[in-house]
């Protein structure tokens, strides 16, 4: 019996290959960096879309795992653990590449082609001078929210004062990078328009 099975599985191989040389002698593959077809950028675009969508799966896929894991440990704490991490792993490598994504968008909006470099030094500054500003906004919101909720609790208080304190600076840091910019552009005799 075992004979029979290993000459059916060897007979199956061999007719699978031969199926594969035969296919691929008809199909003709033409090459995509021909001029006419597409350029660099599009088939770059193209394999980091295919990539995104791959990873998305993985991660679905993880997350689906994840979760079985944590349904079927059966009160077993240490099985439950190996579940969440592999839920938590999952969530992350989607963040991450999420992120990754969003990165790459905002830098082709930030510096789109046929920029110059002063053009683009002034989009750069635009855009940490508004994520500066955001982050000094959300730093005092939460020295504000644990003033409020100190309820005279020393340490409580203690870290909202660091808290305004590093929004407060943060805020000074970019009011005063975009005065320093205008500064160095007046002195050398550029044109930059904030």
């Amino acid at each position: 019996m075992r004979k029979t099975s290993q000459f059916l599985c060897g007979a199956l191989v061999m007719f699978l290959l031969f199926s594969i040389v035969v296919y691929t002698q008809a199909i003709t593959i033409t090459n995509p960096l021909r001029p006419g077809n597409i350029s660099y950028e599009e088939m770059l675009t193209r394999v980091l879309s295919w990539i995104f969508g791959f990873a998305l799966a993985i991660g679905v896929l993880m997350l689906i795992i994840g979760g079985y894991m944590m349904v079927v440990s059966a009160g077993d704490p240490q099985k439950f653990s190996t579940g969440r991490k592999v839920v938590v792993y999952a969530l992350s490598g989607v963040a991450i590449v999420a992120v990754s994504r969003g990165i790459i968008a905002l830098v082709e909006q930030i510096l789109p082609q046929g920029v110059t470099a002063e053009t683009g030094l002034v989009n750069i500054i635009n855009y940490a001078f508004g994520f500066l500003i955001v982050v000094s906004v959300l730093m005092f919101i939460i020295a504000a929210f644990l003033f409020v909720t100190g309820g005279g609790n020393p340490e409580q208080i203690k870290s909202a004062r660091r808290w305004l304190i590093y929004a407060a600076i943060g805020l000074a840091v970019a009011v005063i990078s975009r005065g320093l910019v205008a500064l160095v552009g007046v002195m050398i005799g550029a044109d930059i328009t904030i």
